[in-house]
């Protein structure tokens, strides 16, 4: 266990040194209105991503497990349907608020209708996204799990980041932050929805449990799926609160200094990362 606690909690202490170099330099290439508009699009992605998948990615480190003890491959493949249609559903659902607050002008200025399109499709990869990572934590395969959000991506962000810098100024480089963030999220997403089909097809034995069902999930997800959010708005409220009340400039110099509360938990979560499918089984 402590060695693959380390092993994540490396896995984290590097994503978060990329992030947060990226992070500078994009402060450093980017004019700050464009900065703040991304970073608080991304704050209110990364909260609606958690009620958007309705719990079944905060539900599988139980469920997962049990299919794998049980050999039950049917089940697992049902799992993961019925948390991709959730979360399909809820990433609609969001996307619909998303296009009336934009209509009503509550998403700030300097967002349009290409913006909020954006913001919607992220939505949808990032809960795709999260529910893959989630699914292969339970199954045990904690690098797969991590590797992607955790590495690839604030690795392509610094790439990114590095070309914006050398790059002529553009009056929509939140867009183009948008746009390459759902280009990675997407291919990340289903990478891992790969390699979790291919986990349930590595299961030999027939099952030795009944089916569950979808209610039985919700009924365990959903209570997770509004403590998380509650979470997730603990930590990153202040900027979302930010961004509603002052202008897009002033999220963009309170984003990086603010990425320092990462380095708080990170030991914890890093245990908990190895630990919660173990404990399970």
């Amino acid at each position: 266990m402590i060695g693959r606690t380390g092993v994540s909690l490396g896995i984290r202490l590097a994503g978060i040194a990329l992030g947060f170099a990226a992070m500078l330099m994009l402060a450093h290439a980017l004019d700050p209105a464009e900065l703040g508009r991304w970073a608080w699009a991304l704050e209110l992605v990364a909260l609606a991503c958690v009620l958007a998948g309705a719990g079944f990615n905060l539900i599988a480190v139980r469920v997962v497990p049990d299919c794998l003890i049980a050999r039950d491959p049917a089940g697992l493949r049902r799992f993961v349907r019925a948390g991709l249609a959730a979360g399909l559903a809820g990433s609609a659902l969001f996307g619909v608020l998303l296009f009336i607050a934009l209509a009503f002008g509550w998403l700030g200025e300097g967002f349009d209708l290409r913006l909020a399109a954006l913001m919607a499709v992220l939505l949808l990869a990032f809960t795709a996204l999260r529910f893959g990572q989630e699914v292969l934590r339970g199954a045990g395969r904690i690098v797969l799990a991590q590797a992607g959000e955790q590495l690839v991506w604030p690795l392509l962000l610094l790439l990114a980041a590095f070309m914006l810098w050398f790059a002529p100024a553009s009056a929509d480089e939140a867009g183009l932050l948008l746009a390459w963030q759902v280009l990675i999220f997407t291919m990340l997403a289903c990478a891992l929805l790969l390699a979790i089909w291919r986990i349930a097809g590595a299961i030999q034995l027939p099952s030795l449990r009944s089916p569950d069902r979808a209610r039985e999930w919700l009924a365990g997800g959903l209570p997770l799926a509004l403590s998380g959010a509650l979470s997730v708005f603990l930590n990153r409220g202040d900027i979302i609160a930010l961004g509603a009340f002052a202008a897009a400039r002033e999220v963009a110099f309170y984003t990086p200094a603010s990425r320092f509360a990462a380095l708080l938990v990170l030991g914890q979560a890093a245990a908990s990362m190895v630990s919660a499918g173990r404990l399970r089984e």
